[in-house]
């Protein structure tokens, strides 16, 4: 009997999904297999997802650069008032301002927070703003993920609005910060109100991603670099 590839796979998804849901993520969305439209999240709190063109395909969902984007309503379980984990797998085929996963309204009291790709060097971003967005946290790293591959990033911030509490750590190496500032008092945790949004950022189209997204993960916790390490290494077989 001949088995498809799919099949043979199978075990070593349910693996992988296994062990992100046992880390107890706020949301989770593995988009290669969230082929509806719209869909439900992965996670135990069941968001529910509206896609605006992104087109699914065996790695994730694919974003023209000019309007796709995925939204997850704003509600109490992702409005994080503290410690936070991003992970993500992306692939950005120009190098462009470009969101990645965003909260933020795009005016100062609904922006919470950006992970987003730089038009000057490629490197990816993490921006953690207060109530007045003057008030924040920049974080930049140094890999040029501008280079049309998957790449996996996974931030962490600490949930303090000062310089060196946010890390970014690409394809399981931690970086070092090209870029780690604090504007005015810095990022004091606030609800913005504003949506999740996948592949685009600031509310505007101009942001908006050009590439692909294979999976998203959100923590309201701070995750140690062992558990960070041990995402990228679960996740990886997927992209590589």
């Amino acid at each position: 009997m001949v088995m498809r590839k799919v099949d043979l796979l199978a075990p070593r998804r349910v693996a992988t999904r296994d062990y992100i849901l046992s880390t107890m993520p706020i949301l989770y969305l593995p988009l290669y297999d969230l082929d509806g439209s719209p869909f439900i999240s992965s996670d135990g709190y069941g968001h529910s997802c509206t896609i605006t063109g992104a087109t699914w395909g065996a790695t994730g969902r694919i974003f023209d650069g000019s309007d796709d984007q995925i939204s997850i309503p704003d509600n109490a379980v992702l409005s994080s008032l503290g410690p936070m984990s991003i992970s993500v797998w992306y692939r950005q085929d120009i190098q462009a301002d470009e969101g990645i996963v965003s909260k933020d309204s795009g005016v100062s009291g609904g922006r919470e927070w950006i992970l987003y790709t730089n038009v000057a060097t490629g490197r990816l971003g993490f921006n953690r703003y207060g109530s007045n967005s003057a008030n924040s946290i920049v974080t930049i790293g140094t890999k040029d993920v501008s280079d049309t591959l998957f790449h996996h990033s996974l931030v962490t911030w600490t949930g303090v609005n000062n310089t060196g509490t946010a890390t970014i750590q690409t394809d399981g190496v931690d970086e070092a910060l090209s870029s780690d500032s604090k504007g005015g008092t810095g990022a004091l945790p606030f609800d913005g109100a504003y949506a999740v949004e996948i592949g685009r950022m600031a509310a505007s189209n101009t942001y908006c991603l050009d590439g692909e997204v294979g999976e998203v993960v959100i923590w309201n916790r701070l995750l140690s670099v062992t558990e960070a390490r041990q995402i990228y290494q679960v996740t990886k077989w997927r992209y590589n």
